[in-house]
């Protein structure tokens, strides 16, 4: 088995160049500690019993299969472009296994799901789903689980969303930091949302967002982006967090193309608007940023409107302009746009009641 799990032997078996930590995975045969280890998986109520070994897994990196073929072995493709490595068989028999990114670092982790002919993502690096394993009891009755990890996930989510709001420190930074490391832990072991009780199903959203606001107070915009839009629920990556990735991309990366391909549609909400706006005055493209002023302030103000039926229509409709513009200059104060003060008088010009 040592042999077929060579470095030079996979790669040449797949034709891929591995990433050093593959490498480093396969070089000191840090599997065969994990040979047996329990993991939560997409598609699973309960946890799978894992194998880093044995004939099953052998017959992948063998030509023409082993002596015993894993079910999967004629169905899918891996090596090559996809970059796609077998990692580990699960259960007995089964016609699911893992697979690992293994051309580029952090190795995400995925999960061949038969049903769909997919892979599934499990975790986005190989560091994360070892860790993982280590924690992962045998089959937790979901009442138990229940009781205790999703209880103990949504109070850390919450603590730190409360810490990251507070001013930059070294000690709030070290503390968002185990927090972090504690949240990556949990992540890859929660249940899927759609087999919770509903009071608890939006839990894995919101333990996914907690990561993407942490990263985002510790600067890591690029990480944060990433947590927030390939977050998985239920084995199907989605974006958790709209908004938040749309203000990180326009404030914090100055990426206000990809913005506005993320915000812009007919029906979308003011805050959304205001976003795309600002990142099309960024652009220099003035006159379709001017296509969002009146439909931001008149959806504000109906808003407001439906809320208290006697306010005035015409000062709620000033007071929405007013904050328009400010938000704009704020805006320009960090992230300067030329010619953005006759762009705001024909707003003004525009918006006179």
């Amino acid at each position: 088995m040592s042999r077929l799990f060579s470095p030079a032997r996979v790669a040449a078996t797949f034709g891929v160049r591995i990433s050093p930590r593959y490498e480093r995975f396969l070089a000191r045969e840090e599997w065969k500690a994990l040979d047996g280890m329990w993991a939560a998986l997409p598609s699973y109520a309960r946890s799978m019993k894992l194998r880093f070994r044995g004939a099953e897994l052998e017959s992948f990196f063998t030509d023409g299969g082993g002596d015993y073929d894993h079910p999967a072995v004629g169905e899918v493709e891996l090596g090559g472009e996809s970059g796609w490595v077998a990692l580990a068989t699960i259960g007995e028999e089964e016609s699911q296994f893992l697979v690992v990114r293994a051309v580029e670092d952090p190795c995400a982790v995925a999960m061949w799901e038969h049903e769909t002919g997919q892979f599934v993502p499990c975790t986005p690096s190989l560091d994360e789903f070892i860790a993982a394993l280590a924690k992962t009891a045998r089959a937790t009755p979901k009442r138990t689980q229940k009781a205790l990890d999703l209880a103990a996930v949504q109070k850390l989510a919450d603590t730190l969303h409360s810490l990251a709001g507070k001013p930059a420190s070294a000690t709030r930074n070290a503390k968002l930091e185990n927090g972090l490391a504690k949240l990556n832990a949990a992540l890859p072991t929660l249940p899927h949302s759609s087999s919770l009780d509903p009071d608890d199903r939006t839990i894995p959203g919101a333990a996914h967002y907690a990561k993407g606001v942490v990263l985002r107070a510790l600067g890591r915009y690029d990480e944060a982006v990433t947590a927030l839009e390939r977050a998985v629920i239920d084995g199907v990556e989605r974006n958790v967090a709209p908004q938040t990735v749309c203000d990180i991309l326009l404030y914090d990366l100055d990426a206000p193309a990809r913005v506005v391909a993320l915000a812009t549609s007919p029906d979308a909400a003011p805050l959304a608007r205001r976003t795309s706006m600002l990142a099309l005055l960024r652009l220099g493209r003035f006159e379709d940023a001017a296509r969002h002023v009146t439909p931001i302030i008149e959806r504000q103000v109906e808003a407001t409107l439906k809320l208290s039926p006697a306010s005035s229509r015409a000062a709620e409709t000033a007071r929405r302009r007013a904050l328009l513009v400010e938000a704009v200059r704020a805006y320009v104060a960090t992230h300067p746009v030329d010619g953005v003060d006759a762009f705001l008088d024909r707003v003004l010009a525009v918006h006179v009641t």
